[in-house]
């Protein structure tokens, strides 16, 4: 089963240290972060600018949901 692990984590990019199974039958691993943040996650390049960014299309439609949801809170909440 360790072999399978570690097989598996062989792929993945981020560095990944995997210890040995406990007598609990536990694998302790730790993998380092290795995600964009989450503005450039959310945002692109400004089409008709050389800088600058915009909202991805899903990020502004998350957006747009959000706010109907509070808006909709907010209108059944009395007063």
């Amino acid at each position: 089963m360790e072999r399978a692990l570690h097989d598996a984590v062989r792929r993945d990019r981020a560095r990944t240290k995997i210890l040995r199974t406990s007598p609990f039958g536990l694998v302790e691993m730790t993998r380092s972060a290795f995600a964009q943040p989450q503005a450039q996650r959310c945002s692109r390049t400004a089409p008709a600018a050389k800088h600058g960014v915009v909202k991805t299309a899903e990020s502004m439609a998350i957006e747009v949901v959000r706010l109907l949801i509070l808006a909709g809170h907010r209108e059944v909440s009395p007063g």
